[in-house]
């Protein structure tokens, strides 16, 4: 339920805010608690049970800590890094001196994996199309695709999610014609 809610937020400081409980605090707290726990759960790791059902209480928590979360994430959204949490405009990520109206463009949507979660996977694929001299057109404010919601069975927010989305890229890319995106 915390996954989908941070997921599914859009407001720049609710996301920031629940990044820094379930990211900041909570990871760090899980991998706290595998150094600690680590060596009651390798039975369970090394052979797991089969499983038919929802598994006992106890697996679930051995499950939870045998595996390390990943640390060093960075600190905040990319978003927040590059200063457009503003789902106001539109942002255009572009190299001012070796970029003209003319210069292709492209349109990224990083989702809310790359986004919220993983952002340095978003600012390096962002690197790499400010390198290659394209401008990038991102959509404004903080969007998911719907994928998440789909695989946790709510299909009807999903199909919502991914309606909003179409008709937002369409509405992009019709004032943006000049970009040919």
């Amino acid at each position: 339920a915390a996954s989908m809610f941070f997921l599914n937020a859009t407001d720049p400081a609710t996301i920031n805010a629940t990044r820094q409980v379930m990211i900041g605090w909570g990871y760090k707290a899980q991998r706290f608690g595998h150094d600690i726990l680590k060596k009651f759960a390798k039975k369970q790791t090394k052979a797991p049970p089969a499983t038919v059902g929802k598994a006992p209480i106890k697996q679930q928590v051995i499950h939870f800590i045998n595996k390390k979360m990943p640390g060093n994430l960075p600190k905040k959204t990319a978003r927040a890094l590059l200063d457009i949490e503003d789902d106001k405009i539109v942002p255009i990520i572009r190299d001012p001196i070796n970029t003209t109206a003319d210069t292709e463009a492209v349109f990224y949507f990083p989702g809310c994996g790359s986004e919220r979660l993983f952002s340095q996977v978003g600012l390096a694929t962002q690197a790499m199309l400010w390198q290659v001299g394209v401008q990038t057109v991102l959509p404004p404010g903080y969007l998911c695709c719907g994928y998440p919601q789909r695989g946790n069975g709510q299909f009807d927010k999903a199909e919502k999610m991914m309606t909003d989305n179409r008709v937002l890229f369409h509405r992009m890319a019709n004032t943006l014609n000049y970009l040919d995106i």
